[in-house]
């Protein structure tokens, strides 16, 4: 008896200490916990669930829905979804999830299902309960809000930058269209017979065409910067080349101003780096053209120096520093730092003097920081300013390190092509313009060369088909066949015919093939890009200026020339 009663005693302490221990888990338990038992005459409720409605304990298993609603309805906001709820976990057994507002702000996921367990009073009998949680989500709701907040701004303000891109774009295009005319036009003038006051009207015309221009580029770049739009290119370069492209670019400009133009190497440089060509090439031109801005009288000097000169053949990266040094106004120091700011001049009266909307620079500058490189300036007022930036690069693995020596020049439009050789080659243009048309005829017959005229991509290419052509011009944007179709289409026709070029035929472009050089509204990269997938090797921006033109085209046609040179020497 004794054993029996110190058993039963044990068992009982046990209970106790397990119900204790349950009670304590559950209302240390965050979320709010009620469970209604069928038989039981008090529901039981955690810490939690008091807090949130209290008068629980009136509550009774089943009880009928509309009192269920009339309890909850000053607490819970949509006290229906609530009741749905209630009723749909009686009606299917199931476990049942839904979100409901609480009259305090808070929301909650509330869960409810039916559970059985064994009866303590009726053996291999089961007691049925209602078990409902309020799980409190009000901060994860929060914060889903907040994330959802952040990517519909964040898509609208993409969407925005889409918009607004391509509504710059198609300003740009319709501003320039027009404006090709008027250059053209323009050009084509000063080819004929003028007095003296129609050249001045005329180079009015000329200079206030390509101001306008050189604006709608700035505001597009500063743009495409502002957007993230702007991707740096990883292709072969060559420096001493694009310096001379800069300076045969800006010549004509340094020549009216009566101004000393040059170049100088200061050190033995890489011939060849991997860069983006064409983004250097921007930042030189906006430097330069800004030198020539502020430069009335003296000289403008263009330097690059290899900062890492004492290579070995094993190393494949080097910092190339560029300089532009002008005789000009120079600024205050005090002025510098706001001068590298949007929108930003020394003062309102440079800007009513000389022109412009402050953007260049701060083109140039962020530019150079997306290709890794710094930059900065040193000015004195009344002097002169040197602007500098440094940018790394990597050397294409050679089989010898090519290095281009020291050395310096002036590039002027002096042909280095001779008047028969000229005659000899023969160019197609592919120009729907008619003015267009006429700036490249005129062009083309002053300067002495053979050429066609087409006027949609369809026609060049059928010409293509028939003719061998020393080099193409082609528009991007024509009827029928549109430019860059047509390139890749003769593209094609080439690796088709692997046999070309056939004898006699000029080539170095792309795969082997002719040289084609786009003409194209704009020189934005987007548009750049797809010039090179569609298989052309350069490009140049319209308006049409004759002297670009021509170095552009003679640029390609002396390495067909040396191609072919180097092809004769070898079969001899």
């Amino acid at each position: 008896m004794d054993d029996d009663r110190f058993t039963t005693n044990d068992t009982s302490a046990a209970a106790c200490a397990d119900g204790y221990l349950t009670d304590a888990i559950f209302n240390a338990a965050e979320d709010a916990i009620f469970v209604l038992t069928d038989g039981a005459k008090v529901p039981f409720a955690n810490n939690a669930y008091k807090e949130l409605f209290p008068g629980w304990e009136q509550h009774r298993y089943h009880e009928p829905l509309d009192r269920v609603r009339a309890f909850y309805a000053p607490k819970i906001k949509d006290v229906d979804v609530f009741v749905k709820a209630v009723e749909t976990v009686r009606r299917t057994r199931k476990k049942y999830e839904t979100v409901i507002h609480l009259a305090n702000g808070h929301i909650c996921q509330l869960i409810g299902s039916i559970v059985h367990t064994a009866s303590d009073t009726v053996p291999s009998a089961c007691v049925e309960s209602e078990i409902w949680t309020f799980r409190d989500i009000t901060q994860r709701m929060n914060n889903e809000e907040k994330v959802l907040a952040e990517q519909t701004h964040r898509i609208a303000v993409e969407q925005a930058s889409i918009a607004k891109s391509m509504l710059l774009a198609n300003i740009s295009h319709e501003i320039r269209t027009p404006l090709n005319g008027v250059i053209g036009i323009a050009d084509l003038m000063t080819l004929t017979h003028l007095t003296a006051q129609q050249k001045e009207y005329t180079e009015q015309i000329q200079n206030s065409a390509k101001h306008l221009l050189g604006l709608i580029d700035n505001i597009l770049d500063f743009s495409a910067i502002e957007a993230g739009k702007v991707v740096i290119e990883k292709t072969e370069l060559n420096l001493p080349e694009l310096l001379e492209d800069v300076i045969g670019i800006l010549l004509p400009r340094a020549i009216e101003k009566g101004l000393s133009l040059r170049y100088e190497l200061l050190n033995t440089i890489p011939g060849r780096v991997i860069g983006d060509s064409a983004r250097v090439r921007q930042v030189l031109i906006n430097l330069v053209g800004n030198a020539l801005k502020f430069t009335q009288a003296g000289s403008i000097t263009v330097t690059a120096e290899d900062l890492e000169p004492r290579k070995t053949a094993s190393e494949f990266k080097t910092v190339i520093r560029f300089t532009v040094t002008d005789t000009g106004i120079g600024i205050p120091q005090n002025k510098i730092d706001r001068i590298r700011k949007p929108f930003s001049q020394t003062d309102d009266s440079t800007s009513r003097k000389y022109g412009g909307i402050g953007l260049g620079l701060t083109v140039s500058t962020e530019l150079v920081n997306l290709m890794g490189g710094a930059s900065g300036i040193e000015s004195r007022e009344g002097v002169g300013s040197t602007f500098w930036f440094t940018l790394p690069f990597k050397i294409p693995v050679l089989s010898e390190y090519e290095v281009i020596s020291q050395t310096s020049g002036v590039i002027d439009y002096v042909s280095q092509i001779d008047t028969t050789t000229k005659r000899q080659l023969l160019i197609l243009a592919a120009e729907d313009d008619r003015i267009t048309q006429a700036v490249i005829s005129e062009v083309l017959t002053q300067s002495g060369y053979s050429f066609e005229i087409v006027g949609n991509g369809r026609l060049a290419y059928e010409a293509f088909a028939r003719k061998k052509y020393a080099l193409l011009l082609m528009d991007c944007q024509m009827p029928v066949i549109d430019g860059l179709e047509a390139a890749k289409m003769m593209r094609a026709m080439e690796t088709a015919n692997r046999a070309m070029p056939a004898a006699g035929m000029l080539s170095t472009g792309s795969n082997g093939g002719t040289p084609i050089i786009a003409l194209t509204t704009s020189g934005a990269e987007e548009e750049i890009k797809r010039c090179r997938s569609a298989g052309m090797d350069d490009y140049c921006t319209k308006p049409i200026q004759g002297g670009e033109l021509l170095r552009m085209i003679e640029k390609w046609l002396k390495k067909s020339l040396q191609y072919q040179q180097n092809e004769l020497l070898t079969n001899n």
